[in-house]
């Protein structure tokens, strides 16, 4: 797993109380992460390789949500390989 820190500014609007956080879905509705009442997030990123596209949006006291914000993408890769294999202390390798 890899943490993500998302962070983001203040709505200006009065009464909101939380933000949610969504991973746009690559072929269905967008995930719902979590609802969140600070201004960042720390998400630990696993499963599927890829890009992964995230917007946040508004919640006020009454339940409104706002329009999504902007959107960030990131490129969840697995490590890269390790370099030089190499053997030794043997006479012959059958392969």
């Amino acid at each position: 797993m890899k943490p993500v820190l998302f962070s983001w500014d203040a709505s200006p609007s009065e009464y909101v109380e939380t933000y949610n956080l969504y991973e746009i879905g690559p072929d269905g509705p967008d995930l719902l992460i979590d609802k969140i009442g600070v201004l960042n997030f720390t998400l630990q990123v696993d499963g599927e390789y890829g890009v992964r596209t995230y917007y946040v949006t508004a919640v006020d006291k009454f339940g409104n949500e706002s329009v999504p914000s902007n959107t960030v993408e990131y490129n969840y890769h697995p490590p890269m390989a390790p370099a030089n294999l190499t053997i030794s202390g043997v006479d012959s390798v059958d392969g």
